[in-house]
């Protein structure tokens, strides 16, 4: 990755740029839909303590519940702000995604990848909904390729990230 030439960061650069304004453009004026209710209406009501320890039904996601009540107890709901966790996720991914391809392929894929993934509608519209979606593809992705880094170099590193993420993955679907 440290290697690439000035034109190889461009395009990096112009895939980051198109990956967030697919993932961010009008957001604000998005309304929430279908599953999105699902958090809001469990978290009515409960203790901080319920919603810690309970997932409920069709609201399956805990650290999205909790995030959702801190909302709902503090500065209060918008459709922007139920959805901030994911959009960030969804921007991350465009970062983080190219960075262990690259260190496991050439440039030119590693620019394809990123162009692809900048305009991948299934990961646009996770990016765009407050389900825990867009969280799980990044934690799975990261969990992937730490287990591919860590049988490649035995490095117990990779291995409690590997770990970690995957759990973490888990945790949150």
């Amino acid at each position: 990755f440290r290697k690439g030439g000035i034109s190889f960061w461009m395009l990096m650069f112009l895939s980051f740029i198109v990956g967030t304004i697919l993932r961010c453009y009008l957001i604000s004026s998005q309304i929430l839909i279908d599953d999105e209710w699902h958090g809001i209406n469990y978290v009515i009501g409960k203790s901080f303590l319920h919603v810690f320890t309970n997932h409920g039904l069709g609201a399956n996601s805990i650290p999205m519940n909790i995030y959702k009540w801190c909302l709902l107890n503090t500065i209060g709901w918008s459709e922007l702000s139920l959805r901030m966790p994911i959009i960030i996720s969804g921007v991350l991914s465009l970062i983080v995604f190219p960075v262990f391809v690259a260190k496991l392929f050439n440039r030119r894929t590693t620019i394809i990848f990123s162009f692809l993934l900048a305009i991948s509608p299934v990961l646009v519209f996770y990016s765009r909904m407050s389900r825990p979606y867009g969280i799980v593809v990044i934690l799975s992705f990261v969990s992937f390729f730490s287990m591919l880094f860590w049988i490649n170099s035995c490095n117990r590193r990779f291995a409690f990230l590997y770990i970690f993420t995957a759990v973490l993955s888990i945790y949150f679907h």
